[in-house]
């Protein structure tokens, strides 16, 4: 789109070709965008309004859609490209994608790389130039050349696939295994029509940590550490103990729902833990800390329950655990003594003074739980009983869970005093978010996926058994218009997380360096490939009538025969077109 050009927003209808937005059907962006993606990629949306793709539908492929998406698609790219509106609704090609494929159906969000492959692949196999489908046999590339074995893939691979979207937006990987003890290597080279980065991993983490001290009068501070995420718990316990000299000992545990989820062990690898965590000191100054109690706040709500009469009130937990030591004291049992700490914490935790707190303070219920403070750890589950008050229970081990029960008129003053009092930040917060808004090249995504890894079992046929090899990809063919798919989520501590780092596309981009490095296949490339700022001398002048559309464009191709074509419409059939887009350069570059 010329950007020089002004759009009028009030207008009732596009001004420029190819600029009717899509409206949102209910979470649909993820396919609107693929959609406008594939839309100003002006070579596919020239052969739908041409109409060649009518000629071209394949309905006795058995992998096909019956025709059904390539013609809504079309239907959809002529709407487009009309000017006939601002925006249009693409709820029959919507229909079509959720009738064969149903995980797209409903209103739930998706991923727009996901939607966009099946859009290729449907394309592709409506549009399949190929009726009968031959066998073909992947052979062994053996010791011959990569040139010939790259070249017979892919001739395997037009022999069975042959559209308009392979001549597009397929490309050919190279993928090579060695073994480590023979030196075989095995290599094979398949078709790609998305390219998937993953993000450089990042060996180094942002540790977000909570530090609660046992004096409740210092405040919950947060601390961002910048470590390897091979290091342990203990690296985490050695920087605190660093920035704080007085504390001793700490207690990691993750907390969930205002109950802690898990203790953590000190020799855990950090990659298998869910941050952020909670550090609380404990008491003692020797080799080992003293005995504590996990104490949660909770009260009761009062509720109807027709069915279970009996069950009159629910439990709610709120607010943020704390620790309490349990040493005994010589004048009263060690019950007494645990309570009145907890009596004392919470008054300087919640700055009671003693006219508010005289009666209140001394009728609070402190009862002995389970972990998950809900249910009595002493009576069966049975018996329905919410805990154990603190002086009827047995004496305390090493680890007990207790609970303060609040009553329901002073809970809404404690958590409003949560709310005004905020967690202090140390200044390595500040450092931390300064790391992490600092964005990663796409270069080294790119040299992120053609670097070796280590496989530790393949079968080596030389070696006649399993060994370790070195996997190596590379790439061979680039494809008119290459799609980049950035893989953000990865497996950690249980759970999917998804890397947050904002990926740099710079404004001239040459792929080629990190193709196959052969004279002759880096100056085939080359000749293939130009830069992401030329994008605009594709093909066509796709803002042009359609009496227009023979005197083609063509300024981004070096071809003699094609610049001396007599200003013959290269569109009128599709061989014209595949020897265009197969003679051309890479001259897109999108990432979904």
């Amino acid at each position: 789109i010329n950007q020089n050009r002004v759009i009028d927003r009030r207008a009732p209808t596009a001004r420029i070709n190819g600029t009717t937005g899509l409206n949102n059907l209910g979470n649909t962006c993820f396919m609107n965008s693929s959609i406008q993606c594939l839309s100003n990629t002006r070579a596919l949306s020239v052969y739908f309004l041409r109409e060649l793709h009518l000629r071209e539908v394949n309905q006795e492929n058995p992998d096909s859609l019956n025709g059904l998406l390539a013609l809504r698609y079309g239907n959809l790219i002529k709407n487009l490209w009309s000017c006939a509106s601002r925006t249009i609704a693409p709820l029959k090609l919507r229909w079509t994608i959720t009738k064969f494929a149903p995980q797209f159906t409903g209103f739930a969000q998706h991923d727009a790389q996901e939607v966009l492959a099946f859009l290729l692949d449907g394309l592709h196999e409506d549009l399949n130039r190929i009726t009968n489908k031959p066998y073909t046999e992947m052979k062994d590339s053996g010791d011959r050349d990569d040139a010939e074995v790259a070249a017979e893939f892919w001739g395997n691979h037009v022999a069975r696939n042959r559209s308009i979207i392979v001549d597009l937006f397929h490309g050919q990987l190279k993928s090579s295994l060695k073994c480590v003890m023979c030196g075989f290597t095995s290599v094979r080279f398949d078709p790609f029509s998305c390219l998937s980065l993953p993000l450089p991993e990042n060996k180094n983490v942002i540790i977000e940590v909570f530090v609660v001290r046992l004096d409740p009068t210092n405040q919950t501070t947060q601390y961002c550490l910048w470590l390897n995420n091979q290091y342990t718990l203990n690296h985490v316990k050695k920087r605190l103990i660093a920035k704080l000299p007085a504390v001793t000992h700490f207690l990691f545990v993750e907390v969930e729902s205002s109950t802690v989820k898990r203790i953590i062990d000190i020799n855990e690898t950090l990659r298998n833990i869910n941050f952020p965590l909670y550090a609380y000191e404990l008491p003692g100054n020797g080799p080992t800390p003293e005995d504590y109690v996990i104490v949660y706040n909770r009260h009761y709500a009062t509720i109807d329950n027709y069915f279970f009469s009996w069950q009159h009130r629910q439990v709610h937990l709120f607010g943020t655990p704390f620790v309490v030591p349990t040493r005994r004291s010589e004048e009263t049992s060690q019950s007494v003594s645990v309570k009145e700490r907890i009596r004392t914490y919470v008054k300087k935790l919640y700055n009671f003074d003693e006219d508010f707190s005289g009666d209140l303070m001394s009728n609070i219920n402190i009862t002995k739980v389970k972990e998950n403070g809900r249910d009595c750890c002493v009576c069966p589950w049975r018996a329905l009983c919410y805990g154990h008050t603190l002086l009827d229970a047995p004496e305390l081990g090493e680890c007990e869970y207790l609970t303060v029960d609040w009553s329901s008129a002073i809970v809404h003053l404690i958590r409003q005093y949560d709310d005004d009092v905020k967690t202090i930040q140390d200044s390595s917060v500040a450092d931390a978010k300064q790391r992490q808004s600092q964005p990663v090249d796409l270069s080294a995504c790119l040299n992120n996926f053609t670097k070796e890894e280590e496989v530790a079992e393949w079968y080596c046929e030389r070696c006649q058994t399993h060994r370790c090899a070195i996997k190596k990809l590379d790439i061979w063919r680039l494809p008119p218009f290459l799609i980049i798919h950035l893989k953000r989520f990865t497996f950690q501590g249980g759970k999917w997380v998804k890397a947050l780092r904002t990926v740099s596309f710079p404004e001239s981009f040459d792929p080629t360096p990190f193709m196959v490095q052969s004279s002759e296949i880096s100056q085939a490339a080359r000749m293939r490939t130009i830069s992401v700022n030329r994008l605009t001398t594709v093909l066509v002048e796709a803002d042009r009538g359609d009496d227009q559309y023979d005197e083609v464009s063509i300024a981004s191709m070096d071809d003699e025969e094609l610049v001396n074509s007599n200003n013959r419409n290269p569109f009128t059939n599709s061989s014209s077109l595949s020897y265009i887009a197969s003679s051309m350069k890479t001259v897109g570059i999108f990432l979904c």
